[in-house]
């Protein structure tokens, strides 16, 4: 038997016991650990914007609702709407969830985005519902079916401060389009389908 051979048995096989007791000890305290509940783990804010029907030229009112799973609800959202040059407006406030908790709506607007904070003086939490309300003003040449509202990246956090991970969901805007006309003007008036 060589040297290490005798010393890897006396480690091995020396009080035995005290060592099963020691490993067990160490993974029940590693169990332990990873059974505690941290304060954003299994959390998730969903914020999504309705789909609407409307005719060019008109305004549509997108719903933003925002709804937590896990226990803690937001006390914090930010979220970025992003739309096509079929939208010549845009004006948000604030929904009824955001007004309970005493929440401000403020929104940076560009060319083809708003970037909106849901925030306050205070930590109370937002319930889940309507967060705020979005007015697309719809251009009267947009000659599109369908106007997609993109609902990304968004960002949330506890009154603590901890973030929360956000699943975002855009909206649609449905147009209602008129019917096209179509004439040929050397056949007259009566020539147009």
């Amino acid at each position: 038997m060589t040297i290490w051979e005798v010393h890897l048995d006396a480690f091995w096989f020396r009080d035995l016991r005290s060592r099963r007791g020691w490993f067990a000890r160490v993974l029940a305290c590693h169990s332990l650990l990873l059974l505690t509940p941290s304060p954003s783990l299994g959390q998730q804010v969903a914020l999504s914007l309705s789909s609407v029907i409307t005719v060019p030229g008109s305004s549509a009112a997108v719903t933003v609702s925002a709804s937590a799973s896990g226990g803690v609800p937001p006390a914090i959202v930010q979220w970025t709407m992003q739309y096509p040059p079929d939208v010549t407006a845009v004006e948000v406030t604030p929904g009824p969830a955001a007004a309970n908790a005493g929440k401000n709506i403020t929104c940076s607007y560009g060319v083809s985005a708003a970037t909106c904070l849901a925030w306050g003086e205070n930590k109370t939490p937002i319930p889940d519902g309507a967060l705020a309300t979005a007015t697309f003003q719809i251009s009267a040449a947009s000659r599109s079916s369908s106007i997609a509202i993109a609902n990304s990246p968004a960002s949330a956090s506890d009154g603590e401060g901890n973030s929360l991970p956000v699943a975002s969901a855009g909206g649609t805007i449905q147009l209602i389009l008129p019917p096209a006309i179509n004439c040929a003007p050397s056949a007259g008036p009566r020539a147009c389908i």
